[in-house]
């Protein structure tokens, strides 16, 4: 198998719809030195967080962490995506991505040397645009597993009523600000799919004070403690400790 999943080209689909120039605009800026787990809570009450940045995703974080903490059991994993970044990259070279406006001659002269390579059989250097691309794009295939969600529809059988009904999966997506909640098993709110946006509606009451918490997929209500917490660490690298939880324990 390729390893080439939906989270992967949601990764090569960030980097192309924001485009080189932009990148390296926020990367002059200083915006995209080290992702930061808490950049969408540490931005003050004054401004607003926005779904549609290309910042606020870089400032996701995958399963863990980024230090490795599990060792040799995912060097496979990791070979496995920095693979896929230099086939994007690849990719990428095949188009006019890397061009631009002010640098056709550059794009010119990288046109020459590559048919210079090919005709000797050697494969050229990468330039700093594709490193940076390269890097930027590993680093979103292992973070966007984590916090993309499914994009489903339900197919209903006969009107008025869902019984019988089934959920399709469609596909992902990376929603910025709904990565940001927090999983319970009990979760407060249930969402739905309405064209490109997600609509969020609480599931009961919710006392003031009291934390707005997603559902990752596993429900208290339908799978055993055991299952949450296997899935859960495997894939998200956390322990769940949420209220359903610790009654069960």
């Amino acid at each position: 198998m390729s390893g080439i999943s939906i989270n992967s080209m949601s990764a090569f689909r960030l980097i192309t719809r924001f485009g080189l120039g932009h990148i390296k605009g926020l990367k002059a800026q200083g915006q995209l030195e080290k992702p930061d787990p808490k950049w969408g809570v540490c931005q003050g009450s004054n401004s607003a967080y926005e779904s549609l940045s290309f910042v606020n995703a870089f400032h996701h974080f995958g399963r863990g962490s980024d230090d490795h903490e599990n060792g040799d059991d995912h060097l496979e994993e990791e070979l496995t995506r920095f693979v896929i970044a230099v086939f994007f990259v690849k990719c990428l070279r095949l188009t006019d991505f890397f061009k631009e406006d002010n640098e056709e001659d550059n794009h010119t002269a990288a046109e020459k040397k590559e048919s210079e390579c090919q005709e000797d059989g050697l494969e050229r250097n990468f330039t700093e645009d594709e490193i940076l691309v390269g890097s930027l794009l590993a680093h979103f295939i292992w973070a966007i597993p984590a916090n993309a969600h499914d994009v489903g529809e339900l197919s209903v059988v006969a009107p008025g009523t869902v019984r019988g009904s089934q959920m399709t999966s469609l596909g992902g997506a990376l929603f910025n600000g709904l990565s940001l909640f927090n999983h319970s098993c009990e979760p407060t709110f249930m969402r739905a799919n309405v064209g490109n946006l997600v609509v969020c509606v609480a599931a009961k009451r919710i006392p003031k004070g009291c934390e707005v918490a997603e559902n990752y997929g596993l429900n208290y209500g339908k799978d055993s403690t055991v299952k949450r917490h296997s899935v859960l660490a495997g894939h998200y690298g956390f322990k769940c400790a949420c209220c359903a939880c610790q009654g069960e324990s």
